[in-house]
């Protein structure tokens, strides 16, 4: 696929490795989001896990991401992938990166491992994720970033913030008019 973008004069793209280095998991996440299009409560217009992963995918293919989901080895429809042994990987490439998830686990996990995948995109290195193997390896604070802007996609600090604020707010309000 890179041969193709590149022969067809496709540009490198910018945001792949764009986070190397990175330390600020919120301006990672922003970034994300800003590059897809999409709003800090972008899961509030979803119904189910399984509709936010069809929106990300989306809007992740229309950045030239490459996702790539299956449950079975090769060809073998009896041969499962075990979600116990990998969850979802990434090959990082300048013009066509490619994230594949394990389509054995669930639409909630799917999402996360997806955003996952994407921080790795973001950083620039390639990952086969599956937490429990990667708390016993030397790139464990690759992981544990990759997992907090996922989780800072998914579930946004500041917005959440705002939201209870608000909230606390028109309950202070109501008891004291009460």
């Amino acid at each position: 696929m890179s041969e193709y973008a590149v022969e067809n004069g496709q540009e490198e793209l910018e945001y792949v490795g764009s986070a190397a280095g990175a330390t600020d998991v919120m301006s990672v996440a922003d970034d994300i989001r800003k590059k897809l299009n999409i709003q800090v409560d972008w899961y509030s217009d979803r119904q189910n896990a399984k509709e936010s992963l069809r929106f990300l995918k989306r809007k992740m293919e229309n950045l030239h991401v490459l996702i790539m989901m299956s449950g079975i080895v090769g060809n073998n429809t009896r041969r499962k992938l075990s979600v116990d042994e990998f969850r979802a990987f990434t090959l990082v490439n300048k013009y066509a990166p490619l994230i594949f998830i394990n389509s054995c686990d669930s639409d909630n996990g799917k999402v996360f491992s997806i955003l996952h995948e994407l921080a790795h995109v973001w950083v620039g290195e390639n990952s086969f994720y599956n937490a429990p193997i990667h708390a016993n390896f030397g790139n464990r604070g690759m992981e544990k970033f990759c997992n907090a802007v996922a989780a800072e996609v998914l579930v946004p600090t500041q917005y959440n913030i705002q939201k209870y604020i608000g909230l606390r707010t028109q309950i202070e309000r109501c008891l004291r008019d009460c």
